[in-house]
C-alpha cells in the first residue's frame, strides 16, 4: 500500500477520514467522507499479480470511462442499482476513482435458497433492463480509449460476421479436442454445441452493453437494493454474459 499516493489522492479529491476497506487484484479501496456523503476511494496498486504495474493512460482511462458509462446506464435502468456518483482522475503521478459507498457485500454462504432465488431474479432484471439502455458507442467488444475518438468498442466491422466466425471457432475447438482426446467425443455434446451456435446467431439483434465481471465481491446490498460495482463492461451479445454468469456460479466458484 502506497501511503504517499493515498495522501495525494485524499488531498486532490478533497475527501477526509480514509478508512481502509480492502483490496482487489488491481486496486486498494478506502471509505472516505466528502460534504456529508460516504464515498469509496480506489487507487491502483503498484504491484499486480506479483509484477510492477506499468502506467498506461489509454487503458486506465478506458477502464474508468467504461465504468462510468456502465454505472450511468444501470441507474437509468434501475435507479440505485449502481453507485450514483462516480468520478476519476488519471495521470502518471496519480490515478484514482471516487464513487458512492454502495453497501455491504452479499454473504452468499448465509443466503437461504429462497433468498438466493430472489437475489438471482433481481440481478437478472438489472442486467436485462440495462441492456435496453442505448450505449451510443461505435464498435463492439471490450471498450478502449483512443485519444482521437474517446470511448468505443475495440472491434470494428460486421458484428454478425464476427459472431459467425466466433461460433465456427468454438465448433472447431471441440473437434480438435475430440480428435486429440477421444474420451471427449460425444454426439450429444456435438449436437448441443451446433444448436447453441445456431440459436445464438438467430437470437442476436445488435451489440448491447453488458458486464462480464459478475464476481460475488462486486455485488453489494444497500438495504434491500442490490448494487453492482467494479464492472468489466463490453458491447456484444448479452446472453453470452448470462452464460458466463451461470458458469461462474454453477462450476467455477464451486471448483
Amino acid at each position: 500500500m502506497n501511503k504517499a499516493k493515498l495522501q495525494a489522492a485524499v488531498l486532490h479529491a478533497a475527501v477526509e477520514s480514509p478508512e481502509f476497506l480492502g483490496e482487489g487484484a488491481w486496486h486498494h479501496a478506502w471509505k472516505v467522507a466528502k460534504d456529508g456523503h460516504e464515498l469509496v476511494l480506489r487507487i491502483p496498486k503498484d504491484v499486480i499479480y506479483g509484477k510492477p504495474a506499468e502506467f498506461n493512460e489509454e487503458e486506465l482511462t478506458a477502464e474508468y470511462a467504461a465504468t462510468e458509462l456502465y454505472y450511468r446506464s444501470v441507474n437509468q435502468a434501475v435507479k440505485g442499482a449502481a453507485p450514483e456518483f462516480f468520478q476519476f482522475h488519471v495521470s502518471e503521478q496519480l490515478s484514482y476513482t471516487l464513487e458512492s459507498f454502495a453497501g455491504k457485500h452479499i454473504a452468499l454462504h448465509e443466503l437461504t435458497r429462497a433468498q438466493a432465488i430472489e437475489t438471482g431474479k433481481a440481478l437478472g432484471e438489472i442486467y436485462r433492463k440495462t441492456e435496453e439502455i442505448p450505449h451510443g458507442l461505435e464498435g463492439f467488444g471490450y471498450l478502449h480509449w483512443p485519444e482521437e475518438s474517446g470511448l468505443r468498442g475495440s472491434i470494428t466491422g460486421d458484428v454478425r460476421r464476427f459472431l459467425k466466425e466466433e461460433g465456427e471457432e468454438h465448433l472447431s475447438d471441440y473437434r480438435e479436442l475430440s480428435e486429440a482426446r477421444t474420451e471427449f467425443q460425444d454426439a450429444v455434446v456435438n449436437d448441443a454445441l451446433n444448436l447453441a451456435v445456431e440459436l445464438r446467431e438467430r437470437g442476436f439483434t445488435e451489440p448491447r452493453l453488458s458486464n462480464q465481471d459478475a464476481s460475488p465481491e462486486n455485488i453489494l446490498m444497500n438495504g434491500t437494493q442490490i448494487c453492482l460495482i467494479d464492472p468489466f463492461p463490453n458491447i456484444y451479445y448479452p446472453r453470452g454474459m448470462a452464460g458466463n454468469f451461470m458458469n461462474l456460479y454453477e462450476t467455477f466458484f464451486i471448483a
